[in-house]
């Protein structure tokens, strides 16, 4: 599933697993099966502004996509968020990814007004 968000593969070993699952809240969407269709990270950062959230690795595999658990994993995150007192919470998308865009603003997200600059160590 990672893969559908990343260029390249990537190998989560249970040591990396830990890491995530203590530096953020991972949701997970379950089929009546069982079987995994969806995921979302909420990540926590103390900053000296205050608690800042932020929506990461929202991925829903092809194969599930457009049976709304996108929907339902966001909105769940939303009411985590509001339960949490928090002011608002910042989701990054890739402009490439047109029906996530669609979908982040239906559910009321809008384009911040900022610029995200990233540094290469590679």
């Amino acid at each position: 599933m990672i893969s559908t968000l990343a260029s390249r593969q990537i190998v989560i070993d249970e040591t990396k697993l830990k890491n995530i699952l203590k530096s953020s809240d991972v949701y997970i969407a379950k089929s009546q099966n069982g079987n995994i269709v969806g995921l979302a990270c909420l990540v926590k950062i103390q900053l000296l502004q205050g608690t800042q959230y932020l929506i990461e690795s929202v991925i829903v595999p092809e194969e599930y996509r457009n049976k709304g658990i996108a929907t339902h994993l966001i909105e769940h995150l939303k009411s985590v968020i509001e339960l949490k007192s928090a002011t608002h919470v910042s989701l990054t998308c890739n402009p490439n990814r047109i029906n996530a865009r669609r979908l982040y603003k239906k559910l009321g997200f809008s384009i911040a007004d900022t610029n995200v600059f990233r540094y290469y160590t590679d």
